[in-house]
């Protein structure tokens, strides 16, 4: 017969202590410390010894931010963010990953799917003279219609509204 869990044991149900979290982020509890204390990543629960517990929505969002600090975002400029808003940022990188492996098919497989016109949102006037001044099309071997330049990501959220794109460039 079973005995109960101790009360430590039923404080800590379905919560993880920092060097678990540390693990499965596989970064230092340092890092982790310091993301709570200098940017108020996360508040987790504190037992009655001190100990930190993380709750599952606290470690699925610290391992999205790790995630996109990781692909080179600014820890500061993630912290403030949402889940929702951190996933839309996730979202960005899934779209670029998915357009470059599209354009490493060979052009033999590429051309077996429909011609849809590519919207590429511009961020960035220099950048936007550049890809006119291009022969875009022709490279990426598909129609293509340029959104922008934006001056920031902001404004092409707004302009772009819920047609989006399919693809940003910064």
């Amino acid at each position: 017969m079973p005995s109960k869990p101790p009360a430590a044991d039923a404080e800590t149900a379905g919560r993880h202590r920092s060097g678990a979290v540390a693990r499965m982020l596989n970064m230092p509890v340092a890092t982790l410390r310091v993301w709570e204390r200098r940017y108020q990543l996360s508040k987790p629960a504190l037992t009655a010894s001190g100990q930190r517990l993380y709750s599952a929505d606290d470690v699925q969002r610290l391992a999205l931010v790790k995630r996109l600090s990781d692909l080179g975002h600014a820890i500061g400029s993630l912290a403030a963010l949402d889940m929702q808003a951190l996933q839309r940022v996730a979202a960005t990188h899934a779209r670029v990953l998915t357009a470059q492996a599209r354009l490493a098919e060979p052009p033999s497989e590429r051309a077996t799917q429909p011609d849809r016109i590519w919207r590429v949102a511009v961020i960035g006037a220099a950048l936007g003279k550049r890809l006119q001044a291009l022969a875009l099309q022709r490279r990426l071997g598909r129609p293509v219609q340029l959104l922008g330049p934006f001056e920031n990501a902001a404004q092409a959220e707004a302009a772009l509204g819920g047609g989006g794109a399919d693809l940003l460039l910064l």
